[in-house]
């Protein structure tokens, strides 16, 4: 079988309990390619950016959530359509999240991210 044949397949996924106002949700998280991480990344330094820092580095705390909540805009998925991201931007994760929440579901990608590799 081809490289081009196995990556038409559908990706692993782990669905991710988290608790948002009281409620419990779920989301799916599935493993990125090498692009999908460097546009988190590209995207992660231009809301740091955006919020005041003229050279971020990954230690910078701002910079540290823009690609953690551009990450997690790609990885969601919905846990009942694989085939249906489950935030609608990166905004509404901003929008409704707390930092807490966004670091554990980014921590719980990252986790099946090393998984898969």
């Amino acid at each position: 079988m081809r490289f081009s044949q196995l990556v038409k397949g559908t990706r692993a996924t782990r669905d991710v309990d988290f608790t948002i106002w009281g409620a419990t949700a779920r989301c799916a998280v599935r493993p990125m390619t090498g692009l999908e991480e460097g546009d988190a990344m590209a995207a992660g330094r231009a809301y740091a950016v955006s919020k005041g820092i003229a050279d971020p580095k990954p230690t910078d705390r701002v910079y540290e959530i823009g690609v953690m909540v551009h990450t997690l805009a790609v990885a969601c998925i919905d846990p009942d359509n694989h085939d249906a991201l489950y935030f609608g931007s990166a905004g509404e994760i901003l929008d409704n999240l707390d930092t807490d929440r966004i670091a554990y579901l980014y921590e719980a990608q990252q986790l099946f991210q090393d998984e898969c590799s």
